[in-house]
């Protein structure tokens, strides 16, 4: 029994009649946090550790706005506001047809998070987005229809155009991206020859002539096809649009037969606008009349174009 006992004092301590001081000595052994080694303790109290505040941004930094901002390529010029970049553009005359007031800022795709562009900064006042942290809105990135569905949830009272998930509009937006896209990429940057290489490693981004393209499909097979076939295949799909445009009442109306102008309207201006500014369009979508006048309409009644 001396023999247990012994070993009950080692591992116990020494019995302690004051109370308090052996609760104390209880909470104490109670804690979860180690005791810090002697050495260590000496160390930190010798440097003491101090946590600095956050620096502040910079001054130049972006602010969030009180309405959605449209970040769009810098390297192109604009004309009415618009971008040259048909992905750009795009978005922006969707904008103007749902009379949603939005903003735009000059970037590079080094500021999107999938290293692409158009993204969309919501307005800070939104409470349809998550928020990252400080009440910031989290940026909406080009995937799939993202960019489509949160533009038209800023504005409920859309009713009458074609909705987004109807097949025909999926059709028309896969057409423009897999066909117009590359013709449109060639026409504005010809010579992508020192960069072919990278293309073909599937870097995520490759700069030619100044302007920043993001690694899509399309622009990969762009500049490894060639480019008379690539031209052949943006005709074919111009008359593909004008006869869609005909089959919905020319070019006074919108494209599937919608009573107001809805997502593939706004895929094709600014598909057809991106082609108008370079001679080769000018002259390719001058053949197709219905389609000219469809886009000088919205030009007008949307832009105020003379």
């Amino acid at each position: 029994m001396a023999s247990i006992d012994a070993a009950a004092d080692v591992l116990n301590g020494p019995v302690n009649t004051d109370r308090s001081s052996s609760s104390s000595t209880s909470g104490q052994r109670r804690s979860w946090w180690p005791a810090l080694p002697t050495p260590i303790k000496n160390f930190v109290d010798k440097f003491p550790l101090i946590t600095y505040a956050p620096n502040t941004p910079p001054l130049r930094a972006f602010q969030p706005r009180n309405v959605p901002t449209l970040f769009i390529t810098s390297d192109l010029p604009l004309v009415d506001g618009i971008s040259g970049d048909p992905n750009c553009a795009k978005y922006q005359i969707y904008f103007h047809f749902l009379s949603v007031p939005y903003s735009t800022h000059p970037a590079t795709p080094a500021a999107s998070p999938t290293l692409t562009l158009p993204i969309i900064l919501p307005s800070s006042t939104s409470k349809t987005v998550p928020i990252s942290h400080k009440h910031t809105p989290k940026p909406i990135v080009p995937t799939s229809t993202r960019l489509w569905t949160y533009i038209t949830s800023l504005n409920r009272s859309t009713r009458h155009a074609v909705p987004l998930k109807d097949p025909q509009v999926a059709a028309l937006l896969a057409l423009c991206d897999t066909l117009l896209y590359p013709a449109w990429c060639i026409l504005t940057f010809p010579d992508p020859t020192p960069f072919l290489p990278f293309l073909q490693d599937h870097l995520p981004l490759q700069k030619s002539s100044g302007a920043w393209l993001g690694n899509s499909q399309p622009v990969r097979e762009a500049y490894s096809r060639n480019a008379d076939e690539v031209l052949a295949g943006a005709r074919g799909a111009l008359d593909a649009l004008q006869e869609f445009l005909l089959n919905s009442g020319g070019w006074e109306g919108w494209f599937f037969g919608g009573q107001e102008p809805g997502v593939a309207d706004a895929a094709v201006w600014g598909f057809v606008e991106g082609l108008m500014r370079c001679k080769w369009g000018v002259m390719v979508v001058g053949e197709r009349p219905e389609l000219v006048k469809w886009w000088e309409r919205v030009g007008r009644e949307v832009l105020k174009r003379k």
